[in-house]
């Protein structure tokens, strides 16, 4: 059944919860470690590509350093 125009269903990414996330990762790795040698390089590159894009987006996000005092602004 193909949606109509102005229904929101179309293309739309699916969002997921971090557990889902945590749970799509472990299933990739366990299918990527279960794949046959015989299996496409592309296929191996298009699980590879999507485990590193779950790892991004699960890795906590880096806080910057403050930025060190300097001497070289005017005094007031």
């Amino acid at each position: 059944m193909r949606a109509f125009d102005n229904q929101l269903t179309g293309n739309r990414p699916i969002r997921r919860t971090p557990e889902e996330k945590q749970k799509q990762l472990r299933q990739l790795k366990q299918q990527l470690e279960m794949l046959p040698l015989r299996a496409q390089d592309a296929t191996r590159a298009a699980i590879k590509a999507k485990i590193i894009e779950l790892e991004a987006e699960l890795a906590p996000p880096k806080v910057a350093a403050p930025a060190p005092y300097t001497t070289d602004r005017p005094r007031r």
